[in-house]
């Protein structure tokens, strides 16, 4: 089931990096986006169809578009609190644990 999502009037700040503790919530949600993710030797890629592609390093540091990405990612958290992060992680680790996550870019933030 897709939820669609409408940003508002929030715009959050300093997009350029991902903070670990939000990395694979929001690996999680590009997946359910439709991107596949990519491990790749020094960052993890997510592409899409008819998207440009979105690069995370192991820092957290993310390309432009990944960036627009991450604040519409932070524009629902923002409108609709912890709950859409506890689903996200919740999602991620139940991926990890049967060994579905289809990369280990996510097992990798998952510590």
């Amino acid at each position: 089931m897709s939820i669609i999502y409408k940003a508002k009037d929030v715009q959050p700040s300093n997009l350029s990096v991902v903070p670990t503790r939000l990395c694979k919530a929001f690996t999680t949600f590009l997946l359910n986006g439709g991107y596949d993710g990519v491990d790749l030797e020094n960052h993890a890629e997510f592409k899409k169809p008819k998207s440009p592609s979105i690069r995370i390093s192991p820092s957290g540091a993310i390309c432009k578009h990944g960036q627009k990405q991450y604040a519409f990612f932070l524009q629902i958290y923002l409108r609709t609190g912890a709950n859409f992060l506890e689903r996200l992680n919740r999602q991620a680790n139940m991926a990890i644990r049967s060994g579905k996550a289809g990369f280990k870019f996510i097992d990798k933030v998952a510590a």
